[in-house]
């Protein structure tokens, strides 16, 4: 079966919630993004107050295995990549996922691998910045609720020496979130290898050409 990708998602999570145009309204809270500065780089702050969800009508839920969540807990304490040497793409993808969901740019960067990786850290943290002033960082975990319900069922390939993808379902839906009546869509997540470990390729959703 051919692989479709949601026609919209041609850059990494955070991106991906602005292109995807879910927002706040004008009553919700956003906490205020500070400047970059130099210094000590930080974690986003997590907004607090009322939040209109944009996509409350979703009844999908990305949601992480025990130990996905021990990796996430151990990875966002100490940032150490080795943790994840041997571990299963599909327990990476999640780790990355949630990382981009919380906010926690600096561990989501890090998962990246260097094939193809042209933006820098501090670049990333400001674009990062950029987007949580445009919308509320809860719409994302809405849209992992949407993009990724079925990651865990996912299956991985190996195409080559140190490259691979997660082939796995999506609902397929509208561009306004709506579901086609429980239908689901073929999408793919890329990998390259780096040391033992399965790095996040930067452009996760585009394939390597063949």
């Amino acid at each position: 079966m051919k692989r479709i990708k949601y026609p919209f998602i041609l850059f990494p999570l955070i991106i991906l919630m602005a292109a995807c145009g879910g927002g706040s309204s004008d009553e919700s809270v956003v906490t205020p993004m500070p400047a970059v500065t130099e210094g000590p780089i930080e974690d986003l702050p997590y907004p607090t107050g009322d939040f209109d969800d944009p996509y409350i009508m979703v009844t999908t839920e990305f949601t992480l295995s025990e130990k996905q969540i021990e990796l996430y807990e151990k990875y966002t304490e100490n940032l150490d990549i080795s943790i994840f040497e041997n571990v299963d793409p599909v327990d990476t993808a999640h780790v990355w996922i949630e990382c981009g969901i919380m906010g926690k740019w600096e561990c989501e960067y890090n998962l990246y691998s260097q094939a193809g990786l042209y933006v820098t850290k501090e670049e990333w943290q400001k674009m990062n910045y950029e987007d949580m002033e445009k919308l509320d960082i809860r719409s994302r975990r809405s849209m992992a609720n949407i993009m990724f319900p079925f990651l865990q069922e996912g299956s991985f390939v190996e195409t080559g020496p140190g490259i691979g993808r997660l082939e796995f379902e999506s609902p397929m839906m509208g561009m306004e979130g709506q579901y086609a009546s429980g239908a689901v869509q073929d999408n793919e997540m890329w990998f390259v290898k780096e040391n033992g470990i399965w790095m996040v390729k930067f452009h996760p959703f585009d394939p390597f050409e063949d």
